[in-house]
């Protein structure tokens, strides 16, 4: 049997380099979650499908401008129509009281 008193234990090259890179792979290892992280936030914020994603905002605002924009494209064609409408009524008055200046003349 060995006792306690026999049992000599030291450090060598070899040892102190694995423990060095087992100290750095714990780093490394939280600075690859917090990398992961990151990614995973700016992936997030970027989605089409989330609601809160950058892409989705921007789709429901380009959906609102462009109803927006139909809705003005509408109105615009209701004033070209009235317009028409008001010139024509305008070109028979006129024409009305051209036909009614020269009979009233001759009478």
């Amino acid at each position: 049997m060995i006792s306690h008193e026999d049992l000599h234990f030291s450090m060598n090259s070899r040892m102190h380099a694995k423990l060095g890179n087992v100290a750095e792979d714990q780093e490394d290892m939280k600075k690859f979650q917090q990398v992961q992280t990151i990614l995973k936030d700016g992936i997030n914020a970027l989605s089409p499908n989330r609601r809160t994603g950058n892409i989705f905002k921007l789709k429901m605002q380009e959906e609102e401008l462009s109803s927006g924009l139909y809705g003005k494209e509408a109105l615009e064609n209701a004033v070209l129509s009235i317009e028409k409408e008001v010139l024509a009524l305008t070109e028979k008055e006129a024409q009305r009281k051209g036909r009614g200046k020269g009979s009233g003349g001759g009478a």
